[in-house]
C-alpha cells in the first residue's frame, strides 16, 4: 500500500497509512448497500468516500466502494463494500493480483 499510494509523499511514508483496520462487507442489491452506509452514518463519522462502482474496468482494479471512517479510538478504519458477485472474483483473482503487485 505504501508503495503504491504515497510514492510521492515525504518520508516516512507509513504516517501517511491511515487506514490500518480493514474490513470487507458483501451486499447483494445496492438499496441494502445504501441502507447500511446510513446506519454507519450514525454511529461513525465517514472521513472519506471513494465510489469505485463504475469506474472503467482496468486489471487489478475492483469494481466496489470504499469508506474510510473515524473510529472511536481516533484511528481510521477502512470498509470495502462489495457486491457478492465481485467478491466472489476478488477472492478467485485475489492470489494473482498479490503476484503483479509485488513485481
Amino acid at each position: 500500500k505504501i508503495r503504491d499510494d504515497y510514492w510521492d509523499e515525504e518520508e516516512p511514508k507509513a504516517a501517511n497509512v491511515r487506514d490500518i483496520v480493514r474490513a470487507e462487507c458483501t451486499f447483494t442489491h445496492p438499496y441494502a448497500m445504501a441502507a447500511w452506509i446510513e446506519l454507519v452514518r450514525k454511529r461513525f463519522i465517514i472521513t472519506r468516500v471513494k465510489p469505485k462502482l463504475f469506474n472503467r474496468p482496468e486489471p487489478g482494479r475492483q469494481h466496489c466502494v470504499l469508506l474510510n471512517l473515524l473510529l472511536p479510538n481516533n484511528s481510521i478504519g477502512e470498509v470495502q463494500l462489495l457486491f457478492e458477485e465481485h467478491a466472489r472474483l476478488k477472492r478467485i483473482s485475489h492470489k494473482y493480483y498479490k503476484i503483479t503487485r509485488e513485481k
